[in-house]
């Protein structure tokens, strides 16, 4: 029961920083593609 109240408790904010980490890459290749020409 200890076991699975830490992992309830922790996968939330690994969730987190997974959908943090995935907006940081969505802006970095939006700011590349606007700074590549488009033809």
């Amino acid at each position: 029961m200890t076991v699975d109240r830490l992992r309830s408790a922790r996968f939330p904010v690994v969730r987190f920083q997974l959908g943090y980490a995935q907006d940081a890459v969505d802006d970095f290749l939006d700011d590349v593609a606007a700074r590549l020409p488009h033809g």
